[in-house]
């Protein structure tokens, strides 16, 4: 029989390395073509990717996702009542949640459209020795794999690796007590804030109230204030505790085990990894706790004003959300990059603070309207009044097609628009470049799909979104919009948004359509076709984005105003 080496992500690689070289011959079968390129370049053999036309809908995978984790995280609430008295878990484990359902109902669904590509072959399959974290590989894709191959009787061989060290135990060192002229007006934590984390640290600092930044697990940038609160691992000494505080919460993630060794039953069906994916939540969950029982027992003598969040949690967003809750808080939400998602919060003291390229209004967990204001940015704004010229080149701008293997859109659609569209230009005899989003490519399948240069689309990949979105007359953010867009709007430098589908809600708030004109492939090219014909069409149009660009930002206010 062949044997086919199943890649799910590039972290299977190594491992499949490693089995390659006891093999004359094998085929590599990839289901995600953002791992095309990695696969060939770190020298796998005979990379097939195997398309799937009836791929589940992205919109609709996000929308299951999201309500099933806000439905688990209700019975956790209830059934951790006799521990949190009114209290809520909403926001606790909901992202470890989603990114669970979104793989458990992408791959379930996947390898029972494509396993007729297994029968007659020896399938290698690279299982991830993990529990799903976040968006991080885990073995949840290679479960369902294995579970479709032994329902058909083909035999395979599977190959374990990559064990990640556990970090379950690192809580905010949060000792001593929140008194005296020194105490704390500000709770900051802002984890993935890597673009803008010097602008709200300034912020913060300017609005003149004596602040502290809780240091994150991940993603943590170096915002200076005041205080600074560090990691602590309670496992090394749990005598530092508040008294009775590790006992309680151990009692509490004993239930919490339950409750999920019930809820995780769709998404993992094998009784011993089913077991470990709930054994790792309700271990994050007793961190929490304690680090929840820690922020009682440090603000007990004088509370914060608010907090400040980003709107990507690292771990420590549900008990720090929770303790707002309790004490009735407020808490300000500040984009880790420019826009905010709907939340996973149910908290109604909540403000979002938000670029003005922000599109759809966001809700909470229970589908209410979240206040939300536009937020001054520090930005150069950058415009001629030159004479209108002609339409000469134009910028293809990707973002990621898939994330975790999860695909936001079907292939056929996205590959056939960008060819639609390199069709037009070359008809008009107009420029076109192309860039794909760093450490996404899929370079192999433009060149072959498209008919693009492989060589020009690296050389667009190796420049930096500034140096791209300056080396062309106007610029088209393909599908899934970015906040990339923001060079292009400062600049002057107009911009559209052709999608080959419907984006889901969760792609469609990243950017304002009222300023960034969304439209299908043949829309928006009917109106590059006006443009292309009549130069004072396009300047116009430049000309009133960049105009209507600037008016958001008269409408905006510093952070500081907030504080």
């Amino acid at each position: 029989m062949e044997n086919v080496f199943i890649i799910v992500s590039d972290h299977d690689v190594p491992a499949a390395l490693s089995a390659a070289a006891t093999l004359e011959r094998y085929k590599t079968f990839v289901f995600d073509p953002s791992l095309l390129d990695r696969l060939v370049e770190k020298g796998l053999s005979d990379v097939q990717y195997i398309e799937w036309p009836e791929a589940r809908d992205y919109a609709e995978l996000v929308r299951g996702a999201r309500a099933r984790a806000s439905q688990i995280e209700g019975e956790l609430t209830r059934a951790a009542q006799d521990f949190l008295p009114g209290g809520s878990l909403a926001g606790w484990q909901f992202l470890n949640l989603y990114y669970l359902g979104m793989a458990a109902g992408w791959y379930q669904t996947l390898w029972s459209s494509v396993a007729r590509h297994f029968e007659g072959t020896l399938p290698h399959v690279f299982v991830c020795d993990n529990p799903s974290h976040y968006y991080w590989p885990s073995f949840v894709p290679t479960l369902s794999l294995l579970e479709v191959l032994k329902s058909r009787g083909i035999a395979f061989k599977a190959f374990q690796y990559g064990e990640r060290p556990a970090e379950n135990d690192l809580v905010p060192a949060l000792f001593g007590s929140n008194a005296g002229p020194e105490r704390c007006q500000v709770v900051a934590h802002l984890p993935t804030c890597f673009y803008d984390y010097r602008y709200f640290g300034s912020e913060i600092r300017g609005s003149g109230l004596r602040a502290m930044n809780l240091v994150a697990k991940q993603w943590g940038p170096p915002v200076e204030l005041d205080q600074q609160v560090d990691l602590f691992r309670w496992s090394d000494a749990p005598s530092r505790l508040p008294d009775g505080l590790e006992p309680r919460a151990q009692a509490f993630a004993e239930r919490m085990q339950a409750v999920l060794e019930q809820e995780l039953r769709t998404c993992i069906r094998t009784d011993s990894y089913r077991h470990r994916q709930a054994r790792h939540l309700a271990s994050l969950m007793k961190s929490q706790f304690i680090m929840h029982g820690m922020l009682q027992a440090y603000f007990a003598g004088a509370l914060p004003e608010r907090l400040v969040l980003s709107d990507h949690d690292a771990g420590f967003h549900g008990p720090l959300v929770s303790f707002a809750e309790q004490h009735k808080l407020p808490v300000l939400l500040v984009p880790h990059s420019k826009i905010t998602v709907d939340l996973e919060f149910r908290y109604r003291n909540i403000t979002s603070l938000v670029h003005p390229m922000q599109g759809e209004p966001i809700v909470d967990a229970g589908g209410r309207s979240v206040p939300q204001h536009l937020l001054t940015y520090p930005e150069n704004f950058t415009a001629t009044s030159a004479f209108p010229a002609p339409l000469k080149s134009v910028g293809l701008l990707l973002n990621a097609l898939s994330l975790n293997g999860v695909c936001a859109g079907r292939y056929r659609p996205y590959i056939d628009g960008i060819r639609e569209i390199v069709q037009w230009a070359r008809k008009q005899g107009i420029s076109l470049s192309v860039r794909c989003r760093p450490g996404h490519s899929i370079i192999r399948m433009l060149e072959a799909e498209c008919g693009l240069s492989a060589a020009d689309l690296k050389r667009c990949l190796a420049q930096s979104m500034a140096e791209f979105a300056n080396s062309h007359d106007l610029c088209l953010m393909y599908d899934t919009p970015t906040t990339g867009a923001i060079d292009y709007l400062r600049n002057a430098i107009p911009i559209l948004n052709p999608v080959p589908e419907d984006l889901a809600r969760i792609e469609s708030c990243i950017s304002n359509p009222r300023l960034i004109p969304r439209g299908s492939v043949g829309t928006t090219l009917e109106l590059l076709e006006t443009f292309a014909s009549d130069p004072q069409c396009l300047f116009e149009f430049r000309r009133r984005q960049f105009g209507d660009y600037m008016a958001l930002f008269a409408q905006a206010q510093p952070m500081r105003k907030f504080l």
